[in-house]
């Protein structure tokens, strides 16, 4: 059985994974490099973000650590991409580029 976000964006990704492929690493091309221990904790980061409505200290409580790692490592993931989570657009192509990555079936262990 798939579970599904309910995210229009990530059903998408889910109906066209060779597009889903490619935007990930369009988007995240140089987070997808990183290690995968880092990779990981970076979009699980910015997942945790999202799903609490942008605010660090609450990713920060559902992550087990300090608001202030949440800020660094979403800094490193502007840095990475070159993209801004305060810009709409850039944020859309982030979060849709890391869910690609989480229903990817090489993602899956």
């Amino acid at each position: 059985m798939h579970l599904f976000s309910a995210s229009p964006l990530a059903a998408l990704i889910a109906y066209d994974p060779d597009e889903g492929r490619r935007l990930a690493k369009e988007v995240l091309g140089a987070v997808l490099e990183l290690p995968r221990e880092d990779r990981d904790a970076l979009l699980h980061t910015l997942h945790a973000f999202v799903d609490h409505a942008g605010s660090a200290d609450r990713a920060a409580r559902v992550l087990h650590c300090h608001p202030n790692t949440v800020r660094y490592r979403l800094g490193r993931l502007r840095e990475l991409t070159g993209r801004s989570l305060s810009d709409p657009r850039s944020l859309a192509e982030l979060v849709t580029a890391a869910d690609a990555v989480r229903l990817s079936p090489d993602n899956r262990n």
